[in-house]
């Protein structure tokens, strides 16, 4: 399954079904597609769609007693289908699981996962995006009218500078282009920036922060180079005694304000448990007077003023502060 195909067929698929369904549905997919966004619940289906398509559907019963299975009953008379005979494991309904798909996708673009319905389980913020706390909101659309009023919700309750996913472009509009865009927002088909693994993971095609920094708001006061390079020059005091520590805060400083990682992706470059990293936030924050997110606000601001690549920032400002210190004592 391409990565357009597993999303393109996220669009089409229902609420819940029996296990003998999805089996039809998705053949050797199926394990990887349900560590993905399917679950089992501990209701028995009642019907199951004719896998030959001649009939309405076949109604379930149970075979035996002893709940040794099922067998599905064709209640056409022109003429009936065959009976199906099912294991209690495929009349098992399996549901989609949208918490736990906004989750994977969340730290798989790199963002903080959070989950918050939007009006209909469908339509939900999986996460946050930057110290700004960009919200970013998946949308699983069966229509263009669905994709529609997700739209509309958004641009009435956020307002502005949202990140908005949606699992292919084909339900995008002229005016939903427009509040997008009135909006200050974005918009990202997942099919072009993630891709299913075989062992049931999300892998990036594309580099999610670079299309999402333009998206954080700017911060309304000019910071000048010289401040910012006041408080970036704090950056090697953070050193200081913790080779050894686990997570240290220059390591940790380094990949949440200049890389601009989340907190979960930071522990596992750290190879730590996230409530170390923010331990380490809250030290960072206190040391240096100011939240994370104005200073990553400061570290993209002073990237505008070199005028460097971001992912190249942190090097060039520890260069030269070293380089200005030095001069200093000299």
């Amino acid at each position: 399954m391409s990565a357009k195909g597993f999303w393109e067929w996220m669009e089409r698929a229902p609420e819940s079904a029996a296990r003998f369904s999805w089996n039809r549905r998705l053949g050797t997919n199926f394990e990887r597609v349900a560590a993905v966004v399917l679950r089992p619940t501990e209701r028995d289906a009642q019907w199951v769609p004719c896998p030959d398509q001649c009939c309405g559907g076949h109604r379930l019963v149970r075979a035996h007693s002893d709940g040794g299975g099922f067998l599905g009953v064709c209640d056409d008379d022109d003429p009936p289908c065959e009976d199906l005979n099912l294991t209690s494991d495929e009349a098992r309904v399996w549901e989609m699981h949208y918490a736990r798909l906004g989750r994977t996708v969340a730290r798989a673009l790199g963002c903080d996962a959070r989950d918050v319905e939007m009006g209909s389980a469908r339509c939900r913020q999986i996460g946050t995006f930057s110290g700004a706390g960009v919200p970013v909101v998946m949308v699983l659309p069966t229509s263009a009218a669905e994709f529609r009023e997700c739209v509309n919700r958004m641009f009435l309750q956020l307002r502005e500078h949202f990140i908005l996913l949606a699992p292919t472009g084909r339900f995008m509009e002229a005016s939903c282009h427009g509040l997008i865009k009135t909006a200050k927002a974005g918009f990202f088909d997942l099919g072009s920036l993630l891709a299913l693994e075989a062992d049931g993971r999300l892998r990036p095609l594309r580099n999610a922060a670079a299309l999402f920094t333009p998206l954080v708001p700017k911060s309304e006061e000019p910071v000048t180079e010289s401040e910012a390079m006041r408080v970036f020059a704090l950056m090697r005091a953070l050193d200081d005694g913790e080779r050894k520590r686990k997570a240290p805060l220059s390591r940790v400083f380094q990949l949440l304000v200049l890389d601009g990682l989340s907190q979960e992706a930071v522990a596992r470059e750290c190879e730590c448990v996230p409530s170390l990293v923010t331990l380490r936030v809250g030290e960072i924050e206190a040391r240096m007077k100011r939240p994370v997110a104005e200073l990553r606000a400061l570290a993209s601001r002073l990237s505008e003023l070199n005028n460097v690549p971001s992912d190249t920032r942190a090097r060039s400002i520890y260069r030269k502060g070293l380089t200005d210190d030095a001069e200093e004592d000299e």
